[in-house]
C-alpha cells in the first residue's frame, strides 16, 4: 500500500514513498538535512538476534560481534540487546557530541 494518498510527488530518497515536503524530500528526510545528518532510511532498525552461537549484527558496522559487545536492553527490546554494538554506539555519541559543540 503507497505511503502517498493526496497523489502528490513523492519523496526523492530510494524507496521512500513518502510525500515530499520540501527540498523535493518528506518530512523525515528534509529534517536529517536540517540536523546536518546522512540521509538514510526511515523507520525503526530491526530487532536485535543473537544467533546460536552466540553472534549479534550490528546494522551499523556490518559485522556479526559477540553477545558481550552489546549494552543489554531488557526493557525495550524483545531480544535483551541494543541495536547498536558498544563501539558503534560510542561513534555516534562522540560524532553528535562534536557536531554540538562546532554549532556553538
Amino acid at each position: 500500500m503507497p505511503r502517498n494518498p493526496n497523489n502528490s510527488k513523492p519523496c526523492s530518497y530510494p524507496n521512500c514513498g513518502r510525500p515530499k515536503h520540501s527540498r523535493q524530500l518528506c518530512v523525515g528526510h528534509s529534517s536529517m538535512i536540517r540536523r546536518r545528518e546522512d540521509l538514510r532510511p526511515l523507520g525503526r532498525p530491526k530487532v536485535t538476534k543473537v544467533d546460536a552461537n552466540g553472534m549479534v549484527h550490528c546494522p551499523e558496522c556490518q559485522q556479526r560481534l559477540s553477545a558481550d559487545s552489546f549494552r543489554q536492553n531488557l526493557a525495550s527490546k524483545p531480544g535483551g540487546f541494543a541495536t547498536y554494538c558498544t563501539p558503534c554506539v560510542a561513534k555516534r555519541n562522540e560524532a553528535r557530541r562534536l557536531s554540538r559543540k562546532a554549532a556553538q
